[in-house]
């Protein structure tokens, strides 16, 4: 409606009676909805942004610690997928004699090659969460 307003059309104004200064006219939505596309779109990006960098940080902590009071043990690769990045999937023995198996991604299916099935890997993990753990030669850069 505000863009089809000319000079001299008789329009209808809405306004607050305790304070004529807050005014508007009436059926007057479209630059609000074009404003809140515009503003919309921009704080989506940045939310997935964040939980992009949280979910970085949160890997990058699990690595540290890892690295810090990890304990380490044999373990085999059991298979490898490589869609896009690659998943390695590899078992290992904790200190308890339990048969532990999980999965690295990687985003670099370069870095994949030098696995093969049934290729033994070294293992860090949490004592405490078995569930924890990583192959050591993807996480040695950190040392």
């Amino acid at each position: 409606m505000y863009d089809k307003t000319q000079i001299g059309d008789i329009i209808k104004i809405r306004y607050l009676k305790s304070n004529s200064a807050i005014n508007g006219i009436v059926n007057n939505k479209a630059p609000i909805i074009k404003r809140a596309i515009h503003m919309i779109i921009p704080a989506f990006v940045f939310g997935l942004a964040l939980l992009v960098l949280i979910n970085l940080l949160i890997k990058t902590k699990k690595t540290i610690f890892l690295i810090k009071y990890g304990a380490r043990t044999k373990g085999k690769v059991t298979k490898k997928e490589i869609k896009g990045g690659a998943k390695i999937y590899y078992e290992f023995y904790d200190d308890k004699g339990v048969l532990r198996s999980s999965k690295s991604w990687l985003p670099n299916s370069e870095l994949t090659k030098q696995f093969t099935i049934d290729m033994p890997v070294e293992v860090l993990y949490d004592k405490n969460n078995p569930k924890n753990s990583e192959i050591y030669e993807l996480i040695k850069e950190f040392l």
